[in-house]
């Protein structure tokens, strides 16, 4: 006889799971990673994901625990994807070792035959098979992409995490020469390329980001790289430029596409900043339905404005609608949705020449577009002033009626382009001569 399970049953038994073993104190953690020695050890959540995509959860579900030996299981399955079963078994093997998961002597006593993925030394075998051989950033995005799929969401790299225990890997990093001697290694074990690297990284990034009498050097955002948080920090071209035109089917978003408009090269050989600038200009002049770009931005602008929150009566000149953001999403806008037939609109002018040239080229209405020309200069200016004097990392706010005609000439031009007033905060009014 078919048992029908409901959810609330479910929910009921993850529940009562939880109060069952919250207050366990069995264990304990990893301190062989210093890292995860320092995670709070009462943390404890459980999640349940249901076929059709509900999820149930209780505890402490929002915290980004690192996903360490889970890695091995989406691992084995992206292998597996790749190669079939019978080759898999004849590579690694599925029988469990009855030692440690991290042994060296389970290498020894299973003839130099990593037994299971799901083990350390299958599980660097695996990762040595993944597809393409050869590629490391390829194999990377391939390995991010499959964790994406089987999980639903694009996975983040925790660096701390990753460091801490880059440093301290030295069993297995004794697995991998190992199971390179016995020609179970398929890839280049370079192990200290990725420590090279990340040293190399977080350098520039010491040197770009350095504090001086006139404020930060450089603001320096990591989190815009390509995939984000789960990305590698370096790419190629031609790694960037598949993501850049979605060519995999988990390429860049549109707001990235957004952020390309002000992209540009800064240092380097001069051939692969001519190789990008072409690259840069040829995705942005990609065909873009109005409705589908208005729709997007919209939506970026909706998340902007949730993530800085104002609960002053001052005005914010760059985050509040008819500020700063508000003039940089106008004119990137206009750029992706136009430079197709008006290419003159991909170069890098800035937000002002490019608003003027748009209202040359009869894209918006001077008339409109001149006060919030003059508007987006006055808020550079008390956004210079205002730092100057206050430091970086200040808001930059100033009483809503000093500003109050900037900013109706900014939302003005607003609604002429995005045909809305859209995104409002809450408690917000269509009557825009409201102040805040």
């Amino acid at each position: 006889m078919k048992k029908t399970i409901s959810v609330s049953q479910i929910k009921q038994a993850v529940n009562e799971a939880y109060d069952l073993y919250k207050n366990n104190q069995d264990g304990k953690n990893a301190d062989y990673i210093p890292y995860l020695a320092n995670i709070d050890k009462n943390l404890f959540g459980i999640s349940v994901c249901l076929l059709d995509g509900q999820i149930i959860e209780v505890g402490d579900t929002q915290y980004k625990f690192g996903i360490e030996s889970v890695s091995k299981v989406h691992t084995a399955i992206l292998v597996l994807r790749q190669y079939g079963a019978e080759k898999l078994l004849s590579m690694i093997g599925a029988d469990a070792t009855g030692l440690p998961f991290n042994s060296i002597i389970a290498i020894l006593l299973e003839n130099d035959h990593p037994s299971t993925p799901l083990v350390n030394a299958g599980a660097i075998t695996a990762c040595s098979m993944v597809q393409p051989v050869g590629n490391p950033k390829e194999k990377w995005a391939a390995i991010v992409k499959n964790i994406t799929e089987l999980s639903g969401n694009a996975p983040e790299l925790i660096d701390e995490l990753y460091r801490s225990e880059s440093a301290t890997n030295f069993n297995n990093r004794s697995i991998t020469w190992l199971l390179k001697n016995y020609n179970r290694i398929y890839d280049d074990p370079d192990l200290e390329a990725d420590l090279t690297y990340s040293r190399l990284v977080r350098r520039m990034m010491s040197w770009l980001t350095i504090q001086t009498s006139s404020g930060k050097l450089f603001d320096v955002d990591l989190r815009l790289r390509p995939n984000g948080d789960s990305g590698l920090i370096v790419s190629s071209f031609d790694m960037f430029s598949r993501y850049q035109r979605n060519a995999d089917g988990n390429g860049a978003w549109f707001w990235e596409h957004q952020a390309l408009t002000r992209a540009r090269f800064v240092a380097g050989d001069a051939d692969v900043g001519k190789r990008f600038e072409d690259e840069r200009r040829e995705i942005l002049m990609m065909p873009r339905t109005q409705d589908e770009a208005r729709a997007s931005v919209l939506e970026m602008r909706r998340k902007m404005l949730d993530g800085h929150p104002n609960r002053t009566a001052l005005f914010d000149i760059k985050h509040d609608r008819g500020g700063m953001v508000d003039v940089e999403f106008i004119v990137q806008l206009l750029v992706l949705t136009h430079s197709a037939e008006h290419p003159e609109l991909v170069n890098n002018f800035g937000n002002i020449l490019l608003l003027e040239k748009a209202a040359d080229l009869g894209l918006t209405d001077p008339a409109v577009s001149a006060p919030a020309v003059r508007a987006y200069r006055r808020y550079r200016a008390l956004q210079h002033e205002i730092r100057l004097n206050a430091g970086e990392g200040v808001p930059v706010r100033v009483p809503a009626d000093m500003i109050e005609a900037e900013r109706e000439a900014v939302l003005k031009l607003w609604r002429t382009v995005f045909e809305t007033d859209a995104p409002l905060r809450e408690g917000d009014t269509s009557d825009r001569s409201e102040t805040r």
